[in-house]
């Protein structure tokens, strides 16, 4: 059965950011092959995103053509993850990784809307504190007629 949540673009370009960094330091380490070839057998990446891999495992890509694709906040922030990881499989860490390390998260910091996300962090915290507050009304009113409800029958004969 052929897979069909296939990665998208920019989570695609974010992964050959990261395959790039293997080449940083001018030599491909085995653990930087393992750690790519272990994330091409987990990720659903298409046929065609699997073999540019490979290739930019042996030449590197240019990363000026591959940044601007990386276009989700998502990838921008897990491509620092990865990119750490990926300059330290080798037990090294060359001054050229240190420099597109902290490229990648200059650039992912660049491009975070401060303002929109302490909005959206409001925004989901009165959500939060809406359903809590309506689960407590609930959960109250249930108390209440648990108290209340053997006496219901006088409270009727009284309206």
């Amino acid at each position: 059965m052929e897979n069909t949540n296939i990665i998208s673009d920019s989570c695609f370009h974010m992964w050959r950011a990261v395959t790039n960094l293997a080449h940083a330091d001018q030599r491909v380490a085995d653990e930087e092959i393992a750690m790519m070839l272990k994330k091409l057998e987990k990720l659903p990446f298409s046929e065609e995103q699997r073999q540019q891999l490979l290739k930019d495992l042996e030449k590197p890509a240019i990363l000026s053509y591959i940044m601007p694709h990386v276009t989700d906040p998502v990838d921008r922030g897990t491509l620092v993850h990865f990119a750490r990881l990926m300059v330290w499989s080798d037990g090294e860490f060359d001054s050229e990784e240190e420099r597109l390390v902290a490229l990648f998260h200059k650039n992912a910091m660049s491009q975070i809307d401060i303002d929109l996300a302490i909005a959206s962090a409001r925004e989901i915290s009165q959500a939060e504190t809406n359903r809590i507050m309506g689960e407590l009304e609930h959960n109250r009113d249930k108390e209440h007629d648990k108290i209340f409800a053997p006496l219901r029958w006088l409270y009727d004969l009284i309206d």
